[in-house]
């Protein structure tokens, strides 16, 4: 059970954050829902690419360090991790879909 809650964690983190640093790096903002972005102007793309790809790092990068941390400590310990990460990221996506799409939808 071990392994597979280590793959799983790993495989899922590795996955947002590849998505989050496309939408930051590269901009592409189409990995998003359309009704996420559609109220973003055109001037405010790349700040809003930066600001949603941090958000989606923070998150990738804590379930990715829960899966880590569990296996490694054999303990639960790596939950916090999750948590923090998730809680970072949530709080820098509702920032930034705020400040430049006006809201969540």
């Amino acid at each position: 059970m071990r392994w597979f809650e280590l793959f799983f964690l790993l495989a899922a983190g590795i996955a947002v954050l590849a998505i989050g640093c496309r939408i930051w790096k590269k901009q592409q903002i189409t990995l998003l829902h359309e009704y996420h972005y559609k109220n973003v102007k055109e001037e405010d793309k790349q700040a809003y690419a930066e600001g949603m790809g941090k958000g989606l790092l923070w998150i990738g990068g804590g379930t990715a360090a829960t899966g880590i941390l569990n296996f490694a400590t054999n303990t639960s310990y790596g939950w916090a991790a999750f948590a923090i990460g998730f809680c970072v990221g949530l709080i820098l996506l509702h920032r930034t879909q705020k400040t430049y799409n006006g809201g969540w939808f």
